[in-house]
């Protein structure tokens, strides 16, 4: 009943309604078509990029044409690596792989010798804690046979510190001057500036004094790439296509192209003649062609005709929001493996037939004060939040004889084989 009452809620209050997805429904076995399910009711009830509805922005955080980062930029790597590529999971770098890399399979393979490494840096995440199959994460990170030499960069003394040859001590958020911009559901992108309130502790560094720093003393050229004195002056370049540079953000702290409208709807836009110039359109779908996709070599599709009028439509093969995906469809069959085209559950084996006696599923949630692990050693913020509990349905918690109050010890443990890839059934240690 409460179901289908938000549903129709729902429904009813398009365009001005949403839902939305990130970690929390994407970081287990169903999360990908978790993610699909939740984007495909807003076209459903129609919000797409409507007023109030989803307004994820279509391009980035900030529109890096307008505000470029300052050369000389160095070249791309061309090494290719059996790591960084994660070829066994045909979506993990569908639309990525010009952006960043998966991270989450790398120590799995290091161990299994897939790829051999001589050096590590990790930056700004305890790996060694927070990520799934963490303790793999150690081993690898305590075998000089598998990891040589392993580098460091953190505000805080964390458990991958703790594993490291070398720490590179970074400042804090209150530290360091940063960028700071997020996709706004306003549709009208932004740049902010965070200035440094404290002095730097110690011989901490920011990451735009340790990197060019590294660069200068590896030599090679390395350093060309890296021509200013001071994080401050990297920012007077970089804030120069803002109207009053440097100045103007350290006084405001943010700026917005008053110029810019919100992009409202941006499937809907009508192609420009000078789009349209030598296209060509498919007369059964309507989907319009000019040009050549330099990934694939097919036929670039830039638009649809709809009621006789060629928009710009969705970013997908048909220029459609697409519920069967062609793309994912695609994938698969690059890598010789089906890869469902439509949002699907899979129960999880584990939770079927792994349960009873005394497991139980844990959900990790976050304090709102906290941000995920990362300011676990601030004392300020665990002046507000210190502890550590766990929120049990009151039934299971009578069952075990549990009480407010009561401490217990919680034991994680992987599932077998036949239910997880890589899977032992051997416990993982105290949580």
């Amino acid at each position: 009943d409460a179901i289908r009452r938000i549903a129709h809620e729902f429904a009813a209050a398009a365009p001005r309604c949403t839902t939305i997805c990130n970690r929390g429904s994407a970081s287990h076995r169903n999360g990908f078509y978790n993610d699909r399910a939740i984007t495909m009711l807003n076209a459903l009830v129609g919000n797409m990029g409507r007023q109030g509805g989803w307004c994820w922005h279509p391009n980035s955080s900030w529109d890096k044409k307008q505000i470029p980062e300052p050369g000389p930029t160095p070249p791309k790597p061309e090494a290719k690596s059996v790591i960084v590529d994660a070829k066994d999971w045909p979506l993990a770098n569908a639309w990525t792989d010009k952006k960043m890399k998966v991270g989450g399979i790398v120590y799995q393979w290091i161990k299994e010798e897939r790829q051999r490494i001589s050096a590590l840096m990790t930056y700004n995440c305890d790996q060694a804690w927070a990520w799934p199959e963490s303790h793999v994460v150690r081993q690898v990170l305590a075998d000089e046979r598998l990891l040589p030499f392993h580098v460091c960069i953190d505000v805080a003394y964390t458990e991958t510190a703790h594993l490291a040859d070398i720490v590179l001590p970074w400042t804090t958020y209150l530290e360091r001057w940063d960028i700071d911009s997020r996709p706004p559901q306003g549709l009208i992108d932004y740049v902010g500036l965070r200035q440094p309130v404290v002095k730097p502790l110690g011989e901490s560094k920011d990451i735009r004094e340790i990197f060019p720093e590294l660069a200068r003393r590896i030599g090679g050229g390395m350093q060309d790439y890296f021509p200013w004195k001071s994080t401050e002056e990297y920012f007077e370049q970089y804030f120069k296509p803002v109207p009053g540079g440097l100045a103007y953000m350290r006084s405001h702290g943010v700026w917005q192209d008053p110029d810019k409208k919100p992009n409202y709807a941006p499937y809907e836009r009508e192609l420009t003649e000078d789009e349209l110039a030598g296209s060509e359109t498919d007369e059964q779908t309507g989907i319009v062609y000019n040009g050549t996709d330099p990934d694939t070599g097919d036929r670039l599709a830039i638009g649809i005709v709809i009621d006789g009028v060629a928009r710009q439509g969705f970013a997908t093969p048909s220029r459609k929001l697409e519920t069967y995906s062609r793309f994912v469809e695609g994938k698969g069959a690059e890598a010789d493996r089906t890869i469902e085209p439509l949002p699907v559950y899979e129960p999880i084996p584990s939770h079927r037939t792994g349960l009873g006696g005394d497991r139980l599923i844990m959900i990790s949630f976050k304090w709102n004060v906290h941000n995920a692990h990362r300011t676990m050693q601030s004392a300020w913020l665990q002046e507000i939040s210190h502890t550590n509990p766990a929120w049990l349905n009151p039934a299971t918690a009578e069952s075990l004889g549990l009480a407010d109050g009561d401490w217990i010890e919680v034991t994680g443990f992987r599932p077998d084989d036949d239910q997880v890839p890589g899977g032992d059934g051997t416990e993982l240690g105290t949580l």
